[in-house]
């Protein structure tokens, strides 16, 4: 509009569009979904992760039965777990919303945990350790494991497989 008003004489100088933008109001941006493998898919994949065993395969197995974020998994440590009462409390820090959260570990999580000390190092406390033991596994491992079963789904995606099945199996009732 501004252009045009100059364009026809109405205006003697260009649109002032830095302070224009700043009296817009800001553009949502638009959400980025990440590619989510359908929850029914889930159990097998689960099976067809369990032919090998690695650390990769375990982090992502306990990434899937916890619904965690990868890096809350990739740092956990085991003096964050409590096997006599099933949980697993993530600290603060590591948090992205910076609130400490504990989470339920099912029999089947707890069985992950069970099966992952054999890769436990001296040298860490860290559960998943990556090539070197007192560092974290890398984020794309766990991708290398997806893309290596031909998968083309994203290891942040099985979050939002399990918000799809909570939304469709579960009813929550208010009070």
């Amino acid at each position: 509009m501004l252009d045009w008003a100059r364009a026809k004489g109405f205006r003697d100088s260009e649109a002032p569009m830095l302070l224009v933008m700043r009296g817009l109001p800001r553009q949502q941006k638009k959400p980025k979904h990440h590619a989510t493998m359908p929850y029914p898919e889930i159990p097998q994949f689960l099976v067809s992760l369990r032919k090998r065993s690695s650390v990769g395969r375990l982090a992502l197995e306990f990434l899937i039965l916890t619904a965690a974020r990868s890096g809350e998994m990739r740092g956990a440590t085991w003096n964050e777990i409590d096997l006599a009462k099933k949980l697993w409390t993530v600290p603060a820090e590591r948090m992205k919303a910076g609130n400490t959260h504990v989470v339920p570990l099912s029999r089947s999580a707890i069985n992950v945990l069970r099966r992952a000390k054999q890769f436990r190092s001296p040298r860490s406390d860290l559960i998943f350790p990556g090539q070197v033991s007192r560092r974290q596994m890398s984020d794309m491992t766990l991708l290398k494991i997806l893309r290596d079963k031909g998968e083309d789904f994203t290891v942040h995606g099985f979050r939002s497989s399990f918000r799809d099945w909570v939304a469709e199996k579960l009813t929550i009732q208010e009070r």
